[in-house]
């Protein structure tokens, strides 16, 4: 993992294509743009998370592999990179705050790390549950308020917390089960419990509102998204497929296929809904973002 100097966020053309329906089994989705080199042609490397602002309309990709974060427009054309001065080590997730500053998950340092853009001032912070325990940060978001939600990869919990960065509130599965993914959505947060296969859904207040079983064949769940009807979108990794199942956790298609070529999928990490209600598909085997349509 090398990293790369501090630098303005600029811009230069990457691609976008449009190619065929992909439709297999279910509603069709059209292919609109992949993400997966900067403005020199270097290639992302190991891609774990995207993060869109719909303010500015601009994609962030955590480049991993390069210990860096490369940002997108809605086009899918390069803007620009950071790396904090060559301090990043190992971004995993990332979100921005109402100012525009980061907060950036480091697993190469255990660290939930506050970036002022403007002061160029690079703030690390090691986590503890309330009983001392150490937090080890893994999936990150933020909500509306700017309450920070973070993935405990230690107890497979998630967590709620305040300005001072205190776990306030912790959202469990039942015994023995732990969360890898979840998602905010305007009624509360939701959780994949990968071994029962079940999505735990938990009003923002902690309250568990309902569990849903998902039926119907999955190998290795890793990341979830909820639509707007309700559907539930789960990535199997190792069968690189998105399916969807209803409400009520009944399978109902599925679509694309593993493979290395565009419009495939080699080793899913992440999904994504951006506010246009297009599907980011964050790839660590292909290297890559690639985004699709209805």
């Amino acid at each position: 993992m090398t990293p790369r100097r501090m630098s303005k966020w600029f811009g230069t053309i990457l691609f976008i294509l449009v190619v065929p329906s992909i439709s297999m089994g279910g509603a069709p989705w059209k292919w609109v743009m992949g993400m997966d080199r900067d403005g020199a042609g270097v290639h992302v490397r190991e891609p774990t998370s995207v993060y869109y602002d719909g303010r500015v309309k601009r994609y962030y990709v955590v480049d991993s592999g390069n210990n860096r974060l490369i940002s997108f427009d809605d086009q899918g054309r390069y803007v620009s990179q950071f790396d904090a001065g060559g301090q990043l080590k190992g971004p995993f997730a990332m979100v921005k705050d109402a100012r525009g500053n980061l907060w950036v998950v480091e697993k190469g340092v255990n660290s939930l790390t506050y970036i002022d853009l403007k002061k160029k001032a690079v703030e690390r912070h090691t986590l503890s549950l309330p009983n001392g325990e150490t937090v080890f940060p893994d999936r990150l978001a933020m909500d509306s308020q700017g309450t920070l939600y973070l993935l405990d990869r230690g107890s497979g919990r998630i967590l709620a917390l305040n300005k001072e960065l205190k776990v306030v509130r912790q959202y469990g599965a039942p015994p023995g089960g732990r969360f890898c993914d979840f998602k905010l959505k305007g009624d509360g947060l939701w959780a994949l419990e990968p071994l029962s296969r079940k999505v735990y859904h938990f009003s923002l207040g902690g309250k568990l509102l309902g569990e849903t079983e998902l039926k119907g064949g999955l190998a290795l769940p890793i990341s979830l998204e909820v639509g707007s009807s309700g559907f539930i979108y789960v990535v199997d990794r190792p069968v690189g497929r998105v399916k969807v199942f209803d409400s009520r956790g009944r399978f109902k298609y599925a679509f694309l296929e593993k493979g290395e070529s565009r419009g495939r999928i080699y080793y899913p990490f992440q999904l994504l809904f951006d506010d246009m209600g297009r599907l980011c598909v964050v790839e660590e085997g292909n290297g890559r973002v690639e985004v699709f349509k209805r």
